[in-house]
């Protein structure tokens, strides 16, 4: 009888650490989110004081559809021309996506997860 309560103590234990381990990688986890997310807003508040200048040089650069090989310049290399259209892509995409310094995308996923709980999440 005795060693049937001793073991199930011992298993009740090792249930009680498992779900503190969890707790711990989900609150690691949680702390790595949330520094990408400060990391993303460091970069967007960066680039909003270059806005800008990005837009200027939006404007004065040809679109995607103006680098055919028919219209670049003979001289420039082709890797520029994928550089520059990947570079003119990206930053339109950019502009248009975050209107605002409020606007971030992944800020309403991120503030969901900073209010709840961890233990809420094992449950």
């Amino acid at each position: 009888m005795k060693n049937v309560q001793a073991f199930q103590k011992q298993l009740a234990a090792r249930k009680i650490q498992a779900n503190y381990r969890r707790i711990d990688n989900l609150k690691e986890v949680k702390q790595a989110i949330v520094a990408e997310r400060n990391r993303i807003h460091k970069l967007a508040g960066i680039r909003y004081s270059h806005c800008k200048d990005l837009s200027d040089e939006i404007r004065l650069t040809p679109a995607p559809c103006d680098y055919s090989p028919s219209t670049f310049p003979r001289d420039m290399a082709a890797s520029t021309v994928e550089f520059k259209r990947a570079l003119h892509t990206m930053t339109t995409s950019y502009l248009l996506a975050s209107k605002c310094k409020t606007d971030i995308m992944i800020d309403a996923d991120i503030n969901a997860l900073e209010q709840s709980p961890v233990e809420a999440v094992i449950e």
